[in-house]
């Protein structure tokens, strides 16, 4: 599962985490106080990654597969579907309502069929503020460097970041021709 390889989420010991997830959820959303011990003592049963602060209502698939920095805040109704980790950098805000989804599905039908599924690793870096993006400077990103799949963005600007990757993945589904392109500077976006 988290090797992003596809696998059968009917599995009984993923089932078995999945509902331990739900009666943890269910503690932490309907019988604790949002700022109570009780509420921060099951947060941390559920996410025991989590050392930022997450407002019920809150929904995830296993818990454990969250991480944030200490500073971090998810507000009200957020879902995080942590089939692979989710990595939330230090002083990171989210608002309401916000999903990250790392659950991936197979896009032929035949495959699609077999109700297998992946996870996509999601990272949110650190607010840094001089733009770009040295992984190894805190422990989430170090974290996250030590993934199969990660790319380090450098020193380019979030902006310059998002608009390569959605280029290179427009051109290519290769693994490694994908990292080639995205490595390569294109008008200084890397110095």
């Amino acid at each position: 599962m988290l090797a992003g390889e596809w696998f059968d989420p009917h599995d009984a010991e993923l089932t078995a985490d999945r509902d331990r997830a739900t009666r943890l959820m269910h503690r932490l959303n309907v019988e604790c106080c949002g700022h109570g011990d009780d509420y921060r003592t099951t947060l941390g049963e559920l996410c025991p990654n989590v050392r930022g602060f997450i407002r019920e209502p809150f929904h995830c698939d296993y818990g454990y597969n969250i991480h944030m920095g200490e500073g971090s805040f998810v507000n009200f109704d957020c879902v995080f579907l942590d089939l692979a980790p989710i990595r939330i950098g230090c002083g990171t805000l989210i608002g309401p309502k916000v999903q990250l989804l790392t659950a991936h599905h197979p896009f032929d039908a035949a495959t699609r069929g077999t109700a297998l599924e992946a996870g996509k690793p999601i990272v949110i870096t650190t607010q840094v503020p001089h733009e770009g993006s040295d992984l190894a400077v805190y422990e989430v990103g170090r974290a996250a460097k030590a993934l199969p799949g990660v790319l380090e963005a450098h020193d380019m600007t979030p902006e310059a970041t998002a608009v390569k990757l959605m280029w290179v993945l427009g051109q290519t589904t290769d693994r490694a021709e994908a990292e080639k392109l995205f490595l390569t500077p294109v008008q200084w976006d890397i110095l």
